[in-house]
Order: C-alpha cells, then structure tokens, then sequence
C-alpha cells in the first residue's frame, strides 16, 4: 500500500511539473518582451526553451553523467549545485525537476537541491518565484534551496562553493556584442564566465548557437575546453524544416515566423578525460518533432579529429572513421594549380549535393588543372559521397568555402579509386545533360549538374556500370601521390 501510494504520489508530482512547463511556454513570450515587441525579445536575446527541449536536455546529461537510477541520482543532488544564468520563465529547473521525479527520486531527495538562478528580468523572476511556491504549498514540502538574483549574470559576484559540484545549465542569450568586445556573440561570455568559474570540477551545459563548433571567432574559447582534457558531448540540430526553438519571431514581418538560429546542446565536463562526441546535424520535419526529442541520437567519437581546429559533426559512421585516419594524407589542394588549362567551377553554396556548375560566376569557385587526367580525378573526388560527407562533418552547412575544398584530405585508397574510375567519371562528364538543373536567381538562370549517387566510394557502385574495378589497393600516401604527380607529367612530382 506504501509503494502504491508512493508511485502516486511522484506520478502526481510529473503532472504537475507537466502543467507548470506547459505554463512556461504560454507566458514565454509575454516574458521575453513585455511590450510585444520582436525587437525588444531580438535585443535581449530572450528566446526560451520549449519544454520538450528542455526535457531532451536533461536525459542527455543524465544519460552521459551515467544517472540512470533514483540512487544515484539522489547522490547527485546531494553534492551538486545549479547555476543558471539566464533563467528565463525557468523551464530547465522544472524539467530537471520532473526528471529526478520519474527516475524515482522522493520529496526527501528534492530536499537537497541547491539553485541558484540569475536573471536581469524580475518579471520573470517573479513568474518562476510563484510557480515554485505554489509547487510548495501544493505538497507541503520543500524542493530545495532556491536562490533568486535580479542581476547581470556576467558581472554578479557568484557564490563560492568550493565543497559543492558545481552545474552551470540553460540557454544563454544569443546577441552580437560590440565590435571590440572579445567575443562575437555573448553567448560566448557566459560559457567562458561558466567554464573558468573555479578550478575545481564544473559542468557546463549550454543550448549554443551551431557556430561555436567551427567558428574561427570561438576557436580560442574551444581550444580552451580542449587542452583542459575536458569530455565534450556535442548534440547538433539543423532549422530545416523545423528547429529547436517553436514560439517564433514576435510580431516579426518575415514570412519565416521561426527562430531559424541553429543551435548545439553542448556538455563540457571538466573530468580531465580528453574526449569529445559528437552528433551529426539533426534535422526533421515538424510531424517527427516529437520523435526527435524523445529519443537518443548517434555520438560519434571525434577525440582523434583534432587537426581541423573544430568539433566536427559527423554525418556517418564512414567519414568518422575516414577523418580519424586521415591526418596526414594529402590535401585536395595539391591536385590542381592556380593557371590551369582545364577548369572546374564548384557551387558556393550547398545543401543536399554539391553543385558542379558549367561555367565561370561569381557564385563559384573555378579550380584549374593542368590536364584532363586531374580534371577527372578532381571531378570523381569533388562529386563523390566521401566529400559530401567531409563537408557536412565540417562545414557550415550552407556555404562551401574554398577551405572546404582546399583542406579535404585525400587518403591512397580515394585517390586510387578517382583515378581507376576516370573512364566511367568521362562519360558521366559527357552526359553531364542529363543532370542539369537550372535555377532563377535574381533574374538570372544558373545551371548547375547533380552528380550525387554516381560516385558512391564507400559502396564502389558505381550505378553498376560502365566503371572498371575499382578494388582498392593500399599504398604509402606520398608513394601514390608522387606517382600520380608523375602521371600527370611532373617528374619529380608536384612541389
């Protein structure tokens, strides 16, 4: 009778948290800008989090702190403090809430809570006071120690808790800081602030905007979190079609009423482990949102891709592997010069294919080669599934720099495949037709050819074709590039 009345009890405790998180995100946007206004919530920054984010967000720490029992989670609460610094209509605490109470924690676990939540908003201050209390009454207990401060997080003096492990969690706000400022966004300052709180153990655990993994402006704050040995967990997500945040752009005049910022959930222990995971970009369609964030993603390790100054996002298990091993090959670079007589013009942009265009734009960067034996080899490795990949796993997801294509490391099993298949990339070349797109541009038709799924390395199918074999031959890397230079005429091979 105990036990049942127990499990009632904590079932009844979910559904309430469910209602007050359901009440979160009713007021969020009164909250965020209490004049209605898209430009003051834009100015402040002040994008909640939805509830079933902020859910997925607290099973995947639990998940990667290995917390997966009410035992040890009680344990945890009992030597960890909270620290939010942008707390918003406070979602993330009562979710984590709900999260200790369906792992089976009691109302005496709760009691060891300790939060301390920031926040330059006494609005919504306010709004997480009143709902907290009125938790209290409800049940006649109290959950915790909770600390408000109607401060700027960034130059509050912060409480010294040395006999503690100490969690910094939420969505800090996403503005552009000034141009002398030390970081572009200030997103950045409250990571920083966090992750340099103490020498001791801290957890960081930050919505961030996508950028931080590969933006030359946050190299020195990930270079950091880096050599400190931290573990880093990564988890990626897209804005096409949907995205994290669904209340949208209040009264914005954009057709595209969404919050297209992408955005990463990052968790950086500070565990002296030197490990880094990380998520392909996640996207989905808005009927599939539920199934997103209610499930776990795929973490690839990437502790051994540390040469391309970022945290990669892997798009396969393949390309994973593939980076991991390729720190010392050739780069794509080496294959052409800068006054060849055989040009390659190659999208900027991307998304689902790279784009080979026919001519010379400013929409394009043209590599030259100096014969059509490298044109074909350059083609073949340009169209080919490896580098999709490679630049899904490392580029911005939009544009495709020429650091993109510069950089993409050729391994002697690529390159051997790109030369044995030229005969077969020849003739795909000759009925290049049959790929055509055209596009309508400002007034402008570009054409362009999508050569994806003729040029599959990782299967060697090549449409079951024309190709010769493409068995693959292991060879030293330089021994294969320097006959392959030679190849092409350069008798020393290339410089």
């Amino acid at each position: 009778m105990q036990i049942s009345s127990t499990l009632a009890l904590k079932s009844d405790l979910v559904r309430s948290l469910e209602l007050i998180q359901k009440s979160c995100e009713e007021n969020e946007e009164a909250l965020a800008s209490p004049s209605n206004s898209f430009w003051e919530q834009k100015n402040s920054g002040s994008y909640y989090t939805p509830s079933d984010a902020c859910d997925f967000f607290w099973n995947q720490f639990f998940l990667l702190k290995d917390i997966n029992s009410k035992e040890k989670a009680a344990a945890f609460l009992s030597r960890a403090t909270f620290i939010e610094p942008s707390v918003g209509a406070g979602m993330f605490l009562f979710s984590l809430l709900k999260k200790i109470f369906s792992l089976g924690c009691s109302l005496d676990d709760a009691k060891n809570i300790q939060i301390h939540m920031y926040d330059i908003n006494s609005n919504a201050l306010s709004f997480v006071k009143e709902r907290y209390n009125a938790l209290k009454k409800q049940y006649g207990s109290h959950f915790g120690v909770w600390k408000f401060h109607h401060k700027d997080y960034l130059s509050a003096n912060l409480p010294k808790l040395k006999d503690r492990y100490i969690v910094f969690v939420g969505n800090p706000p996403f503005i552009r800081n000034k141009p002398e400022a030390k970081w572009k966004n200030s997103f950045a300052n409250f990571f920083e602030a966090s992750y340099l709180y103490a020498e001791q153990a801290v957890d960081v655990a930050f919505i961030v905007p996508l950028s931080f993994n590969f933006s030359r402006d946050y190299a020195a704050l990930r270079n950091r979190v880096l050599a400190d040995k931290s573990t880093v967990f990564s988890v990626n997500f897209d804005n096409i079609p949907d995205c994290i945040f669904k209340s949208g752009k209040i009264n914005s005049i954009n057709t595209n009423k969404a919050n297209s910022q992408r955005c990463s959930m990052v968790f950086a222990f500070k565990d002296g482990r030197a490990r880094i995971y990380a998520t392909e970009l996640i996207k989905w369609p808005a009927s599939e949102r539920s199934r997103v964030f209610s499930s776990t993603p795929r973490y690839f390790n990437c502790s051994k891709i540390l040469n391309f100054d970022q945290i990669p996002r892997p798009f396969s298990s393949d390309i994973a592997e593939y980076a991991s091993t390729s720190a010392k090959s050739i780069r794509f670079s080496s294959l052409f010069c800068t006054s060849g007589c055989k040009l390659l013009n190659v999208a900027t942009v991307a998304r689902n294919y790279i784009s080979i265009r026919e001519t010379e734009t400013n929409n394009c960067h043209s590599i030259a080669f100096d014969n059509e034996k490298a044109f074909f080899v350059g083609l073949a490795i340009l169209s080919s599934d490896v580098f999709f990949e490679y630049w899904k796993t490392f580029g911005d997801g939009f544009h495709l720099t020429k650091a993109d294509i510069y950089n993409f490391p050729i391994s002697a099993e690529l390159l051997d495949w790109a030369k044995e298949i030229s005969p077969y990339t020849r003739k795909v070349w000759a009925k290049r037709l049959k790929y055509k797109k055209e596009k309508l541009n400002a007034g402008v038709v570009s054409v362009s050819y999508d050569l994806r799924g003729l040029f599959d390395f990782w299967s060697k199918d090549l449409a079951k074709s024309e190709s010769t074999s493409t068995a693959t031959r292991k060879h030293a890397v330089n021994d294969q590039f320097d006959a392959f230079m030679k190849e092409l005429g350069y008798a020393g091979g290339k410089a």
